[in-house]
């Protein structure tokens, strides 16, 4: 049987992701995204999907920020928050395929701007070329990537969203919501 839909979840999913974990405060507008970057795991943990990441994503999920007790937001990094993250993407046991950069990859990335006329940053150039090279149909991100370059990526065959903007590919058995 082969899996159909491929998921690249950026760096913030995960950040999102811990950060509900906690009980921490997330931005206003996430409670969709976030709900459905669980299911959207639990069906690749069934092998319904596959979701993917660059073991880059490790490098930049270094804390988790919390402004719900504090005026001005403080990094967390406790070990708790270590291991969310390295759960999540190092695991294999979370339902995330996580993949290294390889020469393509950097190429991709580096053509994203030079060929493409992206005005992406390094990292998000990375992650928009690992999932295009990983055949990924989804760009999963709450990042500001610019109205520019989310055109030119979707021209590049990439739908550039948020999980509650795919939850129709879900079974409906992920859609209920958990009493």
């Amino acid at each position: 049987m082969t899996i159909d839909i491929r998921v690249y979840f950026d760096s913030c999913c995960f950040i999102d992701l811990a950060k509900t974990s906690l009980n921490l405060h997330t931005e206003s507008g996430r409670t969709d995204h976030i709900f459905y970057c669980k299911k959207l795991l639990d069906a690749a943990r069934k092998k319904e999907l596959v979701v993917l990441t660059s073991i880059l994503t490790l490098s930049e999920c270094t804390h988790v920020k919390d402004k719900s007790k504090f005026k001005t937001e403080q990094a967390i990094r406790t070990d708790e928050v270590k291991r969310l993250f390295h759960g999540m993407v190092m695991s294999g046991r979370s339902g995330v395929l996580p993949v290294q950069p390889t020469p393509l990859v950097v190429e991709k990335a580096r053509d994203l701007v030079w060929t493409h006329g992206t005005s992406l940053k390094a990292m998000d150039a990375i992650h928009v070329a690992t999932a295009i090279v990983n055949k990924c149909n989804y760009f999963l991100t709450t990042d500001n990537l610019g109205k520019e370059n989310i055109e030119i990526i979707n021209g590049l065959g990439l739908s550039v969203c948020s999980a509650g903007q795919i939850s129709h590919l879900l079974p409906d058995h992920y859609k209920q919501m958990d009493l």
